[in-house]
């Protein structure tokens, strides 16, 4: 679709917060179909996928969306890209450390 020649796009600032995670995904995940009555995977379900997740390491967060995806896909073909990017944030130096190893209070 095109947009309006006068769109103009609008900047969100997020405050991180340290062990806070968020995620960036295409629509093909959430469009894909499945379960009993073939219809899209949703952001109902992705959102309450994650919110069980949130706290798992990455590669079990990784592990647990390609099984629930599987499950619900069955037999439905792909139908679209599927990329889900997960981002947590992390103080920029784990134990206050600074660059060079020298302690600094948090």
């Amino acid at each position: 679709r095109r947009s309006a020649e006068d769109f103009t796009y609008t900047n969100h600032r997020l405050e991180l917060i340290v062990g806070g995670s968020f995620y960036l995904t295409t629509d093909g995940l959430l469009d894909q179909a499945g379960g009993n009555h073939g219809w899209g995977f949703g952001s109902r379900r992705f959102r309450a996928l994650l919110t069980t997740l949130a706290d798992s390491p990455a590669d079990d967060q990784k592990a647990a969306l390609e099984e629930a995806l599987a499950g619900y896909q069955g037999d439905y073909p792909q139908r679209d890209d599927i990329t889900v990017i997960g981002i947590r944030a992390q103080h920029p130096h784990p134990k206050g450390e600074d660059r060079l190893g020298n302690y600094r209070p948090l």
